[in-house]
């Protein structure tokens, strides 16, 4: 009889699942790489020790200068700013200083995509202000060419 039962069971769970059962909805919310790159050099700043973590703050335009958590890596020998903007729709707007001195501005827009059965977020819109930046489309980085 108990048997049975679990039969019953997983056949009434099996039968109520969704067309969505077998899609794994993980998606992560965007980063946005960063390299800072010396203007006339072309050397990342970060990696040949020109400026270090330490040195740079990035703080929120929009919530009356409040900091962003980073993450500072190194990837292939590149070291990078790793930027997490958050997962929900909406713009972000930033201030990157080293030391006292503001380097640039990043705004963003965030969207959700909804399709089916999974919704992700996608950066819409992008933009740098006050610096010369290029997007690389082998690696997805954005270098910021700083003077």
């Amino acid at each position: 009889m108990k048997k049975l039962i679990l039969s019953l069971v997983l056949l009434v769970s099996i039968a109520s699942c969704d067309d969505c059962g077998d899609i794994a909805c993980v998606t992560s919310p965007p980063v946005f790489y960063l390299e800072l790159i010396d203007k006339v050099s072309g050397e990342n700043l970060l990696t040949n020790g020109t400026y270090s973590e330490n040195d740079i703050s990035i703080t929120n335009l929009e919530e009356q200068g409040k900091e962003v958590e980073f993450v500072f890596e190194e990837e292939d020998g590149v070291n990078l700013i790793y930027l997490y903007p958050g997962s929900g729709p909406g713009s972000v707007a930033y201030d990157l200083t080293i030391g006292s001195e503001s380097i640039f501005n990043l705004f963003a827009t965030l969207e959700i995509r909804k399709s089916d059965c999974c919704n992700t977020t996608v950066t819409t819109e992008f933009s740098i202000e006050n610096a010369e930046y290029e997007r690389d489309e082998n690696t997805g980085n954005y270098k910021i060419f700083v003077d």
